[in-house]
């Protein structure tokens, strides 16, 4: 007999892996598989050399991002220590839903660190947050400019999950420089958990702006290296259209309904990217090159793993 646990399982990535294939064929259904063959063969080298650099920039950025959460001033041994879990979740990630899945087991990677459990595991949700903090100031900015200019039509709930995201994301900014605390509210302060978490943001303010900062520079950058690619595979699409566009994307298809992130992101690209008349072969070339470096940095964050296992062996 099958445990309700192994069942439960089952049918979660069943319905991902189905759900996933089931999108990916909607969108293969509408190309010319020769035209993208091409596109793939006429590829710039190096242009995807330029990707993959810019890869491991971020890569090494996010670590440093969750490094300051954790350790005041870390030093570049630290950051070493959380390069190499960084690179360990985006392992995690080709088999866990969304392209972040392997979050929930990255932190695992830092258990030789003189660090508690519960501080890494919040920690490398709040360095989340601080990823996604800089995707919705983006994003919020490019759905008012889409909007304003009609460059694409965003729909109605993406708008208005924009507009709500960065209200909070201004309204979390205000409660933690205002004099406001949650062990003044009568129910709240009951809620340790909560607690704890406004004792930390009191105690790490710099650390929390400074991750912010990075948080909107690494959206940044991650724009410009998928816009290059882009336009390596023959995207005719302006730039300011395609930053206005991209960070409404990004948010789209991190959302985690599909097997690592695969499909949803076809779809998503297809969805907005039609709208201004790019040719579909173009953005499934791009898509799918993205899904290549996704498989990549997942094989160099095996690699990083297996490396660091044998030093500590030997």
């Amino acid at each position: 007999m099958l445990s309700a646990k192994f069942k439960k399982t089952f049918l979660n990535y069943f319905w991902r892996i189905a759900l996933t294939i089931a999108l990916l064929y909607v969108v293969f259904r509408q190309i010319n598989l020769v035209d993208l063959w091409q596109r793939l063969q006429s590829t710039n080298p190096l242009a995807l050399v330029i990707f993959l650099l810019g890869e491991f920039l971020l890569t090494y950025l996010t670590s440093i991002r969750w490094a300051v959460l954790v350790v005041p001033s870390p030093s570049k041994k630290d950051i070493k220590a959380f390069f190499k879990a960084t690179m360990l979740g985006l392992f995690y990630n080709l088999f866990m839903p969304s392209g972040m899945g392997g979050d929930l087991v990255k932190w695992t990677a830092l258990t030789d660190l003189k660090i508690s459990k519960s501080k890494l595991v919040f920690t490398m949700l709040l360095d989340r947050l601080m990823g996604m903090f800089g995707l919705i100031v983006l994003g919020f900015v490019g759905v008012l400019l889409m909007q304003f200019y009609g460059v694409a039509n965003a729909p109605t709930p993406v708008l208005w999950l924009f507009v709500a995201l960065f209200v909070g994301t201004v309204a979390l900014f205000f409660f933690i420089y205002s004099p406001l605390q949650l062990k003044h509210l009568p129910l709240i302060r009951r809620v340790k958990p909560l607690l704890k978490i406004e004792d930390y943001l009191a105690e790490n303010k710099n650390a929390f702006v400074q991750a912010f900062i990075l948080g909107i520079l690494i959206q940044l950058i991650w724009l410009v290296i998928v816009y290059v690619l882009a336009q390596a595979v023959g995207f005719t699409t302006g730039w300011w259209q395609f930053f206005c566009i991209q960070p409404v994307v990004n948010l789209a298809t991190a959302l985690p309904i599909s097997f690592a992130g695969f499909g949803i992101t076809e779809v998503g690209f297809m969805y907005f990217y039609q709208q201004l008349g790019q040719e579909s072969s173009a953005i499934v070339a791009l898509t799918a090159l993205l899904g290549v470096f996704r498989i990549l940095m997942g094989f160099f964050g095996w690699l990083v793993g297996m490396i660091g296992e044998k030093k500590q062996i030997a």
